[in-house]
């Protein structure tokens, strides 16, 4: 028996559908997110379904390295560009990111994010980045 059950790569009228025939608890969609993907009206949605939104690729496959603000970020506050995307990401009320990590250092440094707190600067730093771009897209894909 299904007590609660979580989706992947649904758009809010797909959430729609899932929650009009379910007779179970939606209680989180994992998309892409990432300070290129901010994802604002699916993480408003889903805060407001009271549903969480993991946030798969939260690296953007390494292209946050190479984002000016990310670097802005990552100096002022003396963490990794990583670090700032992680913690950035776990800002967001609702939002749980699942990030890859290749090595034990890896690790601990996304753990760390954990104790992380951006300041509102840096938050509206990194939302002001006008890039928007879905690293993971694939034929199968709902029409975004």
């Amino acid at each position: 028996m299904t007590k609660h059950i979580a989706v992947s790569n649904f758009t809010p009228s797909l959430l729609d559908e899932a929650l009009s025939i379910s007779k179970n608890t939606l209680i989180a969609n994992q998309v892409e997110m990432h300070p290129l993907l901010r994802q604002d009206e699916m993480v408003e949605y889903t805060k407001q379904k009271r549903m969480h939104l993991v946030a798969y690729s939260p690296l953007a496959k390494g292209m946050i390295y190479d984002i000016p603000e990310i670097a802005e970020v990552a100096e002022r506050q003396g963490i990794t560009k990583a670090q700032v995307s992680l913690a950035w990401l776990l800002s967001k009320q609702n939002v749980v990111p699942i990030p890859k990590a290749t090595s034990e250092e890896h690790q601990r440094e996304n753990f760390e994010a954990l104790d992380i707190r951006l300041t509102s600067d840096d938050i509206q730093l990194i939302e002001s980045i006008e890039d928007e771009e879905r690293i993971i897209d694939p034929y199968f894909a709902p029409d975004w």
